[in-house]
């Protein structure tokens, strides 16, 4: 019985509690090389961030009802990784999205809990040019999909109109 008051007791917090993921995806039809920079100049927390934040996904599964995707964890080997810089570069395939930072109890920039997210900075470059991204400039960058997930979803100009 005891234990039952206790679970009954803690349930609200956790249900009060959530992980939220942002994710740059290219939402084009040709591959685009994102850049991350990190502040961290630690060794250890440099690879706890390249090991548990970074993943990938396709960029449709980031849309409709599901909290958020099955995230796939990046393999390092495949990219370009500075560890004495804490940074790396990758190319981002079409219709793919790079978890690249995650935060919680998340409900938007003006909340002032941007976590690790405004750490970083964030260089994309395309054919069109170089999108680069800071601070709060990247946090309030992103747009929420759902409670669990915010999107920064590069598309192609759309030179035609």
């Amino acid at each position: 019985m005891r234990r039952l008051v206790r679970a009954l007791l803690l349930l609200p917090l956790a249900a009060c509690s959530w992980i939220t993921d942002f994710a740059v995806s290219n939402r084009s039809e040709v591959p685009i090389r994102v850049e991350l920079h990190s502040p961290y100049d630690d060794p250890k927390t440099c690879r706890i961030w390249l090991q548990f934040s970074l993943a990938l996904a396709p960029s449709t599964s980031l849309d409709g009802w599901r909290p958020r995707p099955e995230w796939t964890p990046l393999p390092l080997e495949e990219v370009h990784v500075d560890r004495e810089r804490c940074s790396l570069a990758l190319e981002l395939p079409p219709a793919t999205a790079l978890r690249i930072a995650r935060g919680t109890n998340y409900s938007g920039p003006e909340s002032g809990r941007s976590g690790e997210l405004a750490d970083l900075e964030l260089v994309l470059t395309t054919k069109s040019g170089k999108l680069a991204f800071a601070g709060l400039e990247l946090v309030r960058a992103f747009e929420k999909r759902n409670r669990g997930l915010y999107e920064l979803a590069y598309r192609a100009p759309d030179f035609a109109s």
